[in-house]
């Protein structure tokens, strides 16, 4: 299986972010007309963005921001209408992100990497059709094969305890075939929606981190303090929250002990762009349609929005999970929708790109360049992730593979990594260059 960015156009030709699934969306128009007209937001906005932005980067790079954003923003009409309230903010501050290295730590590429992550998860697994996801030789199975097996097993029984308390039919929370044909269409519509937005988070992060430095510097001008017992009280019967609950449904028997870990868990959440990003996803959603839903023919993909955000979330907490808290380390039999969107995050790597200067008398120019040009995977027989990364240069196979191969330990070191994905019968992930 190869990723790169023909393959992605060639996706999207073919409609992969295209919802076929309209029944499943709702809206409460009152609502939505008033943030719109808040807002001021309409397509004449976002089309000056794109004519400025298209004065700023060179015609490559604009051609591959202009053609993910316009496929993306067709999908969120339908799926996840709110994006309308940040898209002229996020492509603006993108741009800036790749342009400024300072701000580079905060924000990097992300209205052109979220899409291709969403194509990663769509290779994965198979847009939908079981025999073209990733094929895995140990169990001799598909990985959305794996997936739905995860569904239906007891290591992930809040799924289908938070699907029941959403009002999904008695017939569709029981392993059957009908069953799992349903749950393919879900799960895989959601991967997409949890990719498509992963990083929406990074706004938020950054502005923290800006407001804890403004406190250091002047702390008088900054009395308030984050609320987390608040948060905790809002989301706390959300599907955001179940990893800090242990995948558990309810607080009720929770003890003194475990809340004021939940307390500390939820303030270094905070401290990512995952945990933010989840919160103003479902926050922004929320500002739009009604939660929970009356709607009989809206549960589904309710349930959908939900789940995204927990995928949200969870990307993010690798350094949290090894420096504070060892249980939220993701594991696939466990969390498949967190494990997907995690993997799918590691393996985007191809057509990230980073500014080059240059100047011509009195004109200066800028090229966005990539180091990465395709990644290639696969899965041996030994139970080996053998992931290929294809490098534009020889230094940019020196630089980049340093950290790559620190990043590849961080996440899947079979003791201490994040992402545990022993249940799929992979033991190991083995990054090279190429």
């Amino acid at each position: 299986m190869q990723f790169c960015l023909d393959s992605f156009k060639d996706a999207l030709r073919n409609g992969f972010l295209y919802p076929n699934s309209f029944s499943y969306g709702y809206i409460d128009e009152a609502k939505f007309s008033h943030f719109k007209k808040e807002i001021e937001w309409d397509v004449r906005k976002i089309r000056q963005t794109f004519n400025e932005l298209q004065q700023r980067m060179d015609k490559s790079y604009f051609s591959k921001v202009m053609l993910a954003q316009s496929s993306a923003l067709d999908y969120s009409t339908l799926q996840f209408p709110a994006y309308s309230m940040i898209v002229v903010e996020d492509l603006v501050d993108d741009w800036l992100a790749i342009v400024d290295s300072s701000h580079k730590e905060h924000a990097r590429d992300h209205s052109l990497h979220q899409p291709l992550t969403a194509y990663v998860v769509a290779e994965l697994l198979g847009y939908g059709d079981v025999q073209k996801s990733l094929f895995i030789p140990i169990g001799n199975r598909n990985l959305l094969d794996f997936c739905i097996d995860a569904i239906f097993d007891s290591d992930a029984a809040y799924i289908l305890e938070m699907a029941r308390k959403l009002g999904f039919p008695d017939n569709m929370l029981k392993d059957s075939k009908a069953a799992r044909e349903f749950w393919r269409d879900v799960f895989y519509r959601t991967a997409i929606l949890s990719a498509l937005f992963h990083d929406m988070g990074y706004p938020w992060q950054y502005a923290d981190k800006v407001e804890a430095s403004l406190k250091r510097a002047v702390p008088h001008l900054h009395p308030t303090e984050k609320v987390v017992s608040s948060i905790i009280e809002n989301y706390k019967n959300r599907m955001l929250f179940l990893p800090l609950l242990h995948y558990q449904t309810s607080l009720s028997n929770y003890s003194i002990q475990e809340k004021e870990s939940l307390n500390e868990m939820t303030t270094a959440a905070l401290e990512t762009h995952g945990f933010p990003g989840a919160i103003a996803f479902l926050s922004m959603n929320d500002a739009i349609r009604n939660y929970p839903c009356s709607l009989p023919s809206a549960k589904i993909h309710e349930f959908s929005v939900e789940w995204a955000a927990m995928g949200i979330f969870m990307h993010d907490m690798e350094g949290k999970h090894k420096k504070l808290f060892p249980k939220l380390r993701i594991n696939f039999s466990q969390d498949p929708l967190s494990s997907i969107i995690t993997l799918a995050d590691y393996l985007e790597e191809f057509d990230r790109p980073k500014v080059s200067f240059s100047s011509e008398q009195t004109i200066s120019k800028m090229s966005f360049l990539s180091d990465c040009s395709s990644v290639k995977v696969n899965v041996d027989s030994t139970g080996t992730l053998n992931v290929g990364m294809e490098y534009t240069s020889e230094t940019s196979k020196v630089i980049a593979a340093k950290f790559k191969r620190e990043e590849t330990e961080n996440y899947f070191n079979s003791s201490t990594g994040y992402l545990d994905l022993s249940s799929l019968g992979i033991k190991k992930v083995n990054y090279y260059p190429l």
